[in-house]
């Protein structure tokens, strides 16, 4: 553009990118061309790297006559000898397949926070090459872990255990980045009010493209509930064992 906002060049990549004929813009105002909204845009961001000698980006949704489209735009001084700005360099890319691609793994992270959260799942994964884990936020839901003063090391997280269950786990987590062997535990921890929870905690190891394990990805959920369930029908079974042998001495007796 000149210093007017007139197009004085246009390649056939951006020709194609807005549905326009190169040899027919060429030379015209860039209101001629664009719609108003866009034209206006420009011409205040073409305005902007005149005035102060420094490139402009940015990333919006445009409206045009065929069809919304996400560009990306970085227009550039150009400068004389007496180093005057003599035009503006302008660099467009259609990037609306990336904008796609990203509003869809906003969604799905929604979704998957979501379903972890009904389903009261935390997720983490684990880097080799850092030492660090990174969490979702249910996992500190889980554990009762405030993810504002928690470290995320792979020692802090054995910490969270009882020192039985944390030995089960830094076993079976060494064991997975060595063999490959994934793990599925029921692990006990202390709260801090002195109460003890019980977390199922599965891993799986992660692979670069070459096959090398790099990491661990896995799920913690509370089984709590489901524990004491267990024990209570333990203690029940235990129960009715301790009645019925003493009904059999009592039999026995009657017969004596």
């Amino acid at each position: 553009f000149d210093l007017k906002g007139c197009i004085t060049y246009i390649n056939k990549a951006g020709g194609a990118q807005f549905r326009v004929n190169p040899s027919e813009i060429v030379g015209k105002d860039i209101t001629d061309v664009f719609p108003p909204d866009i034209a206006n845009q420009n011409l205040t961001a073409i305005q902007k790297v005149i005035d102060t000698k420094t490139p402009f980006y940015n990333e919006r949704e445009m409206k045009f006559p065929f069809g919304n489209m996400w560009v990306s735009t970085r227009l550039s001084p150009v400068f004389d000898k007496e180093y005057q700005v003599v035009s503006v360099l302008g660099l467009s890319i259609d990037i609306t397949e990336r904008k796609q691609v990203e509003d869809a793994l906003r969604k799905g992270e929604v979704e998957l926070n979501e379903a972890q959260r009904l389903g009261q799942i935390g997720s983490w994964d684990f880097d080799a090459a850092m030492g660090s884990i990174t969490r979702s936020k249910e996992y500190y839901r889980v554990y009762g872990l405030d993810p504002k003063i928690n470290r995320n090391d792979f020692q802090e997280h054995l910490k969270t255990y009882t020192s039985e269950s944390s030995a089960l786990l830094d076993s079976a987590f060494k064991k997975c980045l060595k063999t490959g062997e994934g793990y599925q535990l029921d692990l006990e921890k202390t709260n801090a009010d002195g109460t003890s929870s019980w977390i199922t905690e599965r891993g799986e190891v992660k692979r670069d493209d070459k096959g090398k394990i790099v990491g661990i990805r896995g799920t913690a959920q509370d089984i709590t509930e489901r524990k004491q369930a267990e024990l209570e029908i333990t203690m029940l079974a235990q129960s009715l064992k301790s009645i019925n042998e003493c009904v059999s001495i009592t039999d026995m007796e009657d017969t004596i």
